[in-house]
This record gives C-alpha cells, structure tokens and sequence, in this order.
C-alpha cells in the first residue's frame, strides 16, 4: 500500500496504489481501490484478520493525522478517527502494530525543520463493535528513537516490541536529515512491562531477540524496514531494508522471543525424572512418591500448551501434535516447583 516515488529532479509523490497478491495461486490480482489520501512512510496494521489500518504517514508535502482503513473483503476504504492533528501524533517513518483491540505506534518523525525523530508511543483502543472508531492517548515518552523500524508481539508480555530501524531520520538515500551524512542502523528495542504498563527500557538487539545462524554486531539489524511476516507463534521474519554505508541488504532474518530465563530448569526440589528426550510421540513422567501434584507443559514462548493434575507415580503426555522445539515440563505440589527441559522432534 501507497510509498513513494522519487523523480529525477529529487521531488518526490505519494501513492495511491493497493498491490494485491493471492498466495494461492502465486499471482498479483489486479489493483485494489485507490487510497483516498495518497500515503508513504505510514503506520499500517491489520486488526481482527479482517482490515487493514494505514495511520498517520506522509502526503506529498507533510505529516497528515488521518486514519485510513482497507476492508480487503470489500475492496473499499472506511475511514477511521484521526489521530490528534500535531505533531506528538503525526509522524512519517513511524512503526506500529495491532494486538487485539490497541493500535500501537511508536517513533517516526516530525514535519518540521530537519525532521527530528520521536520518541513517543501513542495508544489507540478500537471499538470492536464499531472498529472506525478510535480513541487516542500518548501513552508512555520513551527515551529512545525509532525510524523506519520493525513492530513484533511479543506473547509473553502481549505487548509489542520495536527493534532494528535507526535513531536518526533521513531521507530515501540513507542521508541524515540533519546533515550528519550517512545513517547506520542502530540494533536497538524498546519493550513494555505488562505488570507495570511501563517501558522496560531499551539497549542492544541482542537483549531482546536472538538472531539465528548470524554473528551478533551492534549494527546487524538493517534499517530503513517495511514489514514484517508473522507465520509461526515462535517465528517473525524480516527481509531487505539497508545496513551499513547505504547498502540495500538482500538478507532474512528470522527472529525468535526466548523468555527461558522466567523458567528454573533443573532445579529438581520435585524428584521425576522423564523420557525419552528427545521425543516425537510420547513423554513418560516417572516420580518417586504419589502426592497431589500439577504438570504443565510450557513452550519457548512461555505459553501453557498442556496442564493436568494427578497424584499417581507414572504419567504419559502424547506431545506427537506439538511443534517440534523446546518445552519445559513443570511439576508443581503443595510445597515445590520444578522443571526440566525436553526436545520434542
């Protein structure tokens, strides 16, 4: 949906094209309706599997508040409250994402002077009964800039999580705004507490997501990201943007959540032991007295996949419907905890 393009004489035009590509058969279909307002460097989401939310952006000469939102079923555009009309809302390069009724966006930057970039996370609670209408507060300001980064869920906390990007604006060649010359990415996350709905704070990349089968360094995450595909509960997967000295990047990141640390393996105050590990259909639980206890299989993600009580010395958990990872399996009685970690093939 909409970008922009650069002519030669360096002016540039908003969009307002709707490409359309059917998965099934692998073919692009013929243009959706035309955005009403014609965007780039937008926010867009998807709510509900069902509409496609484009938020804020820019519009040929300047950030716009306006909240325009795709019903792909229809092919036809709703429009949705604005967001407040200055410049805390307003933003081009900004990222966001849906989770459940909340629209949240965070950075971009102004239309003003040198196109400062922003720190604030701004929150919009949809009306499920009536989805165009939002209603708006800037939640947290955050000491961090993001531009043109990535938005992730993160389910443990099911809250979002804003990596990669850069915390300097610049324009469509990777050159600062503010004339500091080339931008490089800057690998960093902001995540949220959901206990305290405060931010966690940010640092590295590699506090926040693991990078598999690549080094870590601190500019590794490109920069200058669009989008962002979500095919696993586990998984998200990033492609292209720009790394160092204004290279297009032509990699794939696949990007993992690990909360393990929130699980005490090994920590055997329950005495069980278990096998076989790895396995592929069934898990057998061996424990050395009966007493009343609960067992609870947990995923990387920190989600229950299955919880059962039982007092008796062996127990048999069919785990063959379970993707293949890393789960821990919990033992909990009246006075202890415990839990240890299988591999399931």
């Amino acid at each position: 949906m909409g970008g922009y393009q650069v002519l030669s004489n360096g002016n540039e035009i908003s969009s307002n094209i709707v490409n359309r590509f059917d998965p099934r058969t692998n073919t692009y279909l013929s243009d959706g309706a035309a955005i009403p307002i014609p965007i780039d460097d937008h926010v867009q989401a998807v709510w509900n599997d069902s509409l496609i939310y484009v938020i804020t952006g820019w519009s040929n000469t300047g950030n716009v508040p306006n909240v325009q939102i795709y019903d792909p079923a229809n092919d036809n555009w709703l429009t949705g409250t604005s967001v407040p009309n200055d410049n805390t809302y307003k933003a081009f390069g900004a990222t966001g994402i849906i989770i459940n009724n909340k629209i949240y966006y965070h950075g971009g930057a102004v239309s003003s002077g040198n196109f400062p970039g922003q720190t604030n996370l701004r929150v919009g609670q949809i009306d499920p009964n009536d989805p165009t209408q939002i209603s708006w507060s800037s939640t947290w300001v955050t000491n961090y800039i993001s531009y043109r980064a990535i938005a992730l869920f993160d389910s443990w906390t099911n809250l979002p999580v804003f990596v990669g990007g850069s915390d300097n604006t610049y324009n469509y060649n990777g050159v600062a705004y503010n004339g500091a010359g080339g931008v490089s990415p800057k690998s960093f996350s902001i995540g949220f507490d959901n206990s305290q709905s405060l931010p966690l704070g940010y640092g590295k990349a590699r506090n926040s997501v693991t990078l598999k089968n690549n080094p870590i360094n601190d500019s590794l995450l490109p920069m200058d990201l669009r989008g962002v595909a979500f095919p696993y509960s586990q998984f998200s997967y990033i492609t292209g943007g720009m790394l160092r000295n204004q290279a297009v990047s032509n990699k794939t990141f696949r990007i993992e959540f690990l909360h393990t640390t929130k699980i005490k393996e090994h920590q055997q105050n329950v005495e069980f032991s278990i096998y076989p590990n790895p396995t592929s259909e069934n898990l057998n639980l061996v424990f050395d007295k009966s007493e009343n206890r609960t067992i609870t299989l947990i995923d990387i993600l920190g989600k229950t996949v299955y919880q059962t009580k039982s007092n008796e010395n062996k127990l048999q958990i069919d785990v063959s419907n379970y993707p293949k990872g890393v789960y821990f399996v919990q033992v909990k009685t009246e006075k202890d905890v415990s839990a240890l970690k299988i591999v399931v093939e």
